[in-house]
């Protein structure tokens, strides 16, 4: 799958993240982006789109619902558990970083986030799940530098 082909969902309850974070998607060339201001928020888009995202880039602590509730739900149906998750987060706690693999998050990014962090994870995610995804962005990251 080509980068501009992914369909991604990004989640915060604070917009100016969601704007960095989509920033760096575009950046990247991903172009196809949906977001949601919290857990419930996304799964209703979820929901709507028939589970049919690549990507999901989701904040730990959020309002209504947080990304572990988020992540929890998406794990458990058969046409989203294989959904790519990130979990963007302040948490370090040991307990929750292990809650989070538990329900085997894909990737796990400490805020404050930059380009280069945030890439660099996805590349990570995507190599281990798509080699031809893993190159593209390989290419879009060396267009940045």
């Amino acid at each position: 799958m080509l980068i501009e082909q992914c369909k991604v969902l990004v989640v915060d309850d604070m917009g100016t993240m969601r704007r960095v974070v989509i920033n760096f998607l575009n950046i990247l060339g991903f172009k196809n982006i949906t977001e949601a201001a919290n857990g419930i928020l996304a799964w209703e888009k979820v929901e709507a789109e028939g589970g049919k995202f690549d990507l999901i880039v989701s904040d730990w602590n959020m309002p209504e619902a947080t990304g572990l509730d988020f992540l929890k739900l998406v794990r458990t149906k058969e046409e989203t558990k294989k959904i790519p998750f990130i979990l963007l987060t302040v948490e370090a706690d040991k307990h929750n970083v292990e809650e989070a693999i538990k329900y085997q998050v894909n990737g796990y990014i400490m805020k404050p986030v930059n380009f280069e962090m945030f890439s660099k994870k996805l590349m990570d995610v995507f190599k281990r799940l798509d080699p031809e995804l893993h190159k593209d962005l390989m290419t879009a990251v060396n267009k940045v530098k």
